[in-house]
């Protein structure tokens, strides 16, 4: 599995380097062959992101850390999908939670099947994300 948290950028940089190509279909076909969940962010900007999963496999953790400390990162689409670890993220609860001065914003939260994709305000330097599965009824 790939380390979670790798985003299209990485899967472009190693089909460009090694492969000496630029062709979307590998890059399709080298984040198929990595499994695992799968990341993207918009603008890529200064924004690194991290996901770890608890080992319960209920929750999972993503970590956004704004590198560039003269601007703030605002208007950040997140695209995680957890295919083949998630079946349907309907019932899971989200959290945003970030010891930045200005409280987290998020918004546009569809949850399609193991799709998640929502965009955070404003990231001043650290923000954190929590999907957790909801107990059952």
């Amino acid at each position: 599995m790939a380390p979670p948290g790798r985003d299209d950028s990485f899967y472009r940089m190693i089909a460009g380097r090694f492969c000496g190509v630029q062709d979307q279909g590998i890059v399709a076909r080298a984040k198929t062959a990595a499994g695992g969940p799968r990341l993207n962010l918009q603008p890529r900007g200064y924004v690194l992101a991290r996901l770890t999963r608890k080992p319960d496999g209920r929750t999972f953790i993503l970590h956004l850390l704004n590198y560039n400390h003269q601007v703030a990162a605002n208007n950040v689409k997140v695209r995680l999908d957890l295919s083949g670890l998630v079946q349907d993220l309907s019932r899971w609860e989200v959290k945003v939670l970030s010891p930045d001065a200005a409280p987290p914003q998020f918004a546009d939260l569809p949850m399609h099947g193991s799709v998640a994709e929502f965009t955070l305000g404003r990231i001043e330097h650290y923000t954190v994300v929590t999907l957790s599965a909801r107990a059952a009824p």
